[in-house]
């Protein structure tokens, strides 16, 4: 090999350690988060037993996901088994979707965490929510 070809082999070599570190660092960046208020992501079977109390009119935080520069995969949400007694909406603000209940008028439902790409139906996550009570 002489010099020039050898050269060129090294900055090829290189060139290449720098893109699978600058790739690393992307998919890094690019893989969001997602920060689950009411209960925690992975509830226990104790969670579910849990009475969580929202007052009428009041909004309650429960799910955060900030989505990074790669875009896909679950995109959390919650789903109420009475939405007369608790609305469940949507903000986005900039890379974040963010989900709330608020209170609608006193009572006990149940809601769940959803995928809201595959949404459900109350009955298919029935097993897997939790109780909400709406106080005056």
């Amino acid at each position: 090999m002489d010099k020039q070809q050898m050269t060129s082999h090294i900055m090829n070599r290189s060139s290449l350690r720098t893109l699978a570190f600058a790739l690393s660092v992307l998919f890094l960046v690019g893989c969001g988060g997602v920060k689950c208020k009411l209960a925690s992501c992975h509830p226990t079977a104790e969670e579910y037993q849990q009475t969580h109390q929202i007052k009428v009119g009041d909004s309650k935080l429960a799910v955060k996901q900030t989505h990074g520069l790669i875009w896909g995969g679950v995109l959390w949400g919650m789903l109420a088994e009475d939405s007369s007694i608790v609305e469940v909406s949507y903000v986005n603000e900039g890379r974040s979707d963010i989900c709330y209940l608020k209170g609608l008028k006193p009572g006990i439902t149940r809601v769940a965490y959803i995928n809201r790409h595959s949404h459900a139906e109350f009955s298919d996550v029935a097993e897997k929510s939790f109780i909400v009570e709406v106080v005056e």
